[in-house]
């Protein structure tokens, strides 16, 4: 197998943070708080609760952006542009939405398509459930 020469060394999220000035956990945790409100009244509400509050969360998405944003020259220069809020809060949001279709893939139908591409969940709906 031929190694990769184009990759660079994957940065630390301390690297990341220093160079945006951004912190990743206030990114993930406002994605994961949005579905976390929305399926508060789901049948299985505690476990998206535990889900929302696990180490595992963040260290994924924090591994995701370090690796994106080691590799990705594109999504660098957008990250250290003069506001980089935005971009940086639609990616944590389309990858924090992806982990959780993965774990709950029969929830997936009920969050709005928009919202896995960075458009914010309605603040004062929450998803409907027949009980």
């Amino acid at each position: 197998m031929g190694m990769d020469f184009h990759k660079q060394p994957v940065v630390s999220l301390e690297q990341f943070e220093n160079d945006t000035g951004l912190s990743l956990v206030i990114f993930v945790d406002m994605a994961s708080d949005q579905l976390w409100r929305f399926f508060e009244h789901a049948p299985n509400a505690k476990e998206i609760t535990n889900w929302h509050q696990s180490d595992d969360l963040f260290e994924a998405i924090s591994e995701r952006m370090r690796n994106v944003y080691s590799n990705n020259l594109d999504f660098r220069k957008k990250c250290l542009a003069n506001d980089p809020r935005q971009h940086v809060r639609v990616f944590v949001q389309h990858w924090v939405s992806s982990l959780f279709v993965d774990k709950f893939p029969a929830l997936k139908c009920k969050i709005p398509n928009d919202y896995f591409v960075g458009v914010p969940l309605p603040e004062q709906a929450t998803a409907s459930f027949i009980m």
